[in-house]
């Protein structure tokens, strides 16, 4: 009995990985989601019906959350500090209330909440309005996000 218990408090810990170990570790991973398969067109593959299917098939199936998370991607992956803003030193938080129609396209774009300077909030709605995005799934998608302006030293 007493090698069972010397066996077993000689058993190493479980090391738990810091934040920040975590943090820098893989990103998680979403899960791809695929367009169903429908029969071909006599022009096969290529055809101009393709064109844009990657993106598409991405929301189809795609829950409403999914979406979002795609919506708030593209934004940020847009953000581009205007020169002027940058120039004189402002930052603030641009709060962009928009929605999507069923077919992709941003029909309406408001400021919700602006930064407190015409140039950066300006730069928010025309990133917005300017998006192209897959349909959405309900045929119609409402959003409010926030678009940050931090200057980094």
């Amino acid at each position: 009995m007493p090698s069972q218990k010397r066996a077993a408090a000689t058993k190493p810990a479980r090391k738990i990985p810091a934040k920040r170990e975590i943090a820098e570790g893989r990103p998680r991973q979403r899960p791809a989601f695929r367009k169903p398969a429908r029969p071909t067109s006599a022009g096969g593959a290529g055809a101009p019906s393709d064109v844009g299917a990657s993106t598409t098939a991405r929301a189809v199936g795609a829950t409403r959350t999914d979406y979002a998370a795609l919506v708030l991607a593209a934004i940020r992956s847009r953000v581009r500090y205007p020169a002027e803003a940058r120039a004189r030193g402002r930052e603030g938080v641009a709060i962009v209330s928009f929605a999507v129609g069923p077919t992709g396209r941003v029909g309406a774009a408001s400021l919700a909440r602006g930064t407190g300077d015409a140039v950066l909030d300006g730069s928010a709605v025309s990133l917005v309005r300017a998006l192209s995005l897959p349909p959405p799934p309900g045929g119609s998608f409402r959003a409010t996000v926030p678009i940050r302006y931090r200057l980094a030293f």
